[in-house]
């Protein structure tokens, strides 16, 4: 396997994450977050399934699947719900580049877990993204109070994503990909219609005919492809080096929210975006 090819998909998957957060916070002005999220992890969940149709190892251990689908309903439950609401406060590029903190987080926490050596390099690009974000998002300049509100939310999900970087690693590099990552996605999806079932507060909403196309997109190639890009890479090598990939969802959102969203752009914001790029480059970066 060509070496920077699992660095490359991560890059890819995260890229596409950029663009679902522009289209994601066109959605959520006015829809459920948890029916969002049901439907479009439905549709990757269907995807993937479809997947497991064309490999043969389809079995995961028995004492493995409880913390597996725990730790599934704890990223593909809260996560998906928890970013819809985000977005409803801040701006896309803010909530992605806030979202790109994860890398330190994900250093701080695989390093007090022992889990990976901890190397200059990957504190340095690590480094990088996060004052990429710290120069480029203003919480006071757009929003007030609200837009504060949903960089919080924002950063709670990059920890809740760091978290699962180091406790699904493992069973990614045990298992195989497509099938580790359609097990957590169910679990995921399952925790998400109980809360939507449970909640009082809370009714599926069915989307008019006009935005089904786009929330198909959003599960399929929006959904399914960048979580199984992602998690391929994340068993393939270290998650802090995965983790350092999100830089460029910031870099994708910013642009997609100035064609899509009409959002402000100003020098700041480019500044911001090379520092993250500079860092994604650094924490991967080998001298042979």
């Amino acid at each position: 396997m060509p070496k920077y090819l699992p660095i490359t998909a991560a890059c890819i998957s995260t890229g596409i994450g950029g663009l679902v957060a522009v289209y994601t916070r066109l959605l959520v002005q006015g829809f459920d977050p948890v029916s969002l999220g049901v439907l479009r992890y439905g549709i990757a969940l269907i995807c993937l399934l479809i997947g497991l149709l064309f490999i043969r190892d389809r079995l995961i251990k028995r004492a493995d699947r409880l913390p597996m689908a725990l730790i599934g309903m704890l990223f593909f439950s809260f996560f998906p719900i928890g970013f819809s609401v985000a977005l409803k406060y801040t701006t896309a590029a803010q909530g992605a580049l806030v979202f790109s903190v994860m890398p330190m987080i994900t250093v701080i926490l695989a390093g007090l877990a022992r889990k990976e050596k901890i190397t200059l390099k990957k504190v340095f690009g690590s480094s990088l993204v996060f004052f990429g974000v710290a120069s480029v998002v203003d919480i006071d300049s757009q929003g007030g109070g609200e837009t504060y509100f949903g960089n919080l939310i924002m950063f709670c999900m990059a920890f809740l994503g760091a978290v699962f970087n180091v406790l699904a690693r493992p069973y990614l590099q045990k298992y195989n990909k497509l099938l580790a990552t359609t097990w957590f996605m169910l679990w995921g999806w399952l925790g998400m219609v109980a809360v939507l079932i449970s909640s009082s507060e809370l009714n599926f909403y069915i989307p008019p005919p006009d935005i089904w196309l786009i929330i198909i997109l959003l599960g399929s190639f929006g959904g399914a492809l960048p979580i199984f890009l992602f998690n391929w890479a994340l068993g393939n090598i270290e998650s802090t080096k995965v983790a350092v990939s999100i830089g460029f969802n910031p870099l994708v959102a910013a642009l997609a929210g100035i064609f899509v969203l009409s959002e402000a752009v100003n020098a700041a914001m480019f500044f911001g975006l090379a520092m993250v790029v500079f860092g994604v480059l650094a924490a991967n970066w080998s001298s042979r």
